[in-house]
């Protein structure tokens, strides 16, 4: 599984989104050098979906400005990929919109538009955790 909005690049989230990036690619290449062998590999790129991710990392998927989808039709939409021996799967209109708007927009507006949605999605708490957790600090961020 790999969350589509990621398919947008991700500021604030680097190692984050070349993750998924590496496991998009993975997957395509498994995909086509398994084909005829009965073993199907699918990627499954959902989007936000309501999970306890967002207990975790204490976002409020309410407060997001993306659509945030529910995981059944990501399950049903994961399976009916498999089972029909697709690359790839995107559930959600938003989700299939944003990526293909990434083929068409220009990398530099979509490195624009990650940092747009990066900023929405995380508060300066969060941002000072993260950057803490890597060893580097701010003083005027201390709270």
């Amino acid at each position: 599984m790999r969350n589509s909005q990621r398919l947008v690049h991700n500021p604030f989230n680097a190692v984050y989104g070349a993750t998924k990036a590496f496991i998009l690619s993975f997957s395509e290449a498994l995909h086509e050098e398994l084909r005829g062998s009965g073993v199907n590999v699918c990627a499954v790129c959902p989007g936000l979906t309501r999970t306890k991710i967002f207990d975790t990392t204490g976002v409020n998927p309410d407060k997001i400005l993306l659509p945030v989808g529910l995981p059944e039709p990501v399950v049903k939409k994961a399976i009916t990929g498999l089972e029909q021996n697709r690359a790839f799967v995107v559930p959600g209109l938003y989700n299939k919109i944003l990526i293909h708007g990434g083929r068409v927009l220009p990398r530099s507006v979509m490195v624009r538009l990650g940092v747009l949605l990066a900023r929405n999605e995380t508060t300066e708490k969060q941002r000072y955790r993260a950057c803490c957790s890597a060893g580097e600090t701010n003083s005027k961020d201390k709270q």
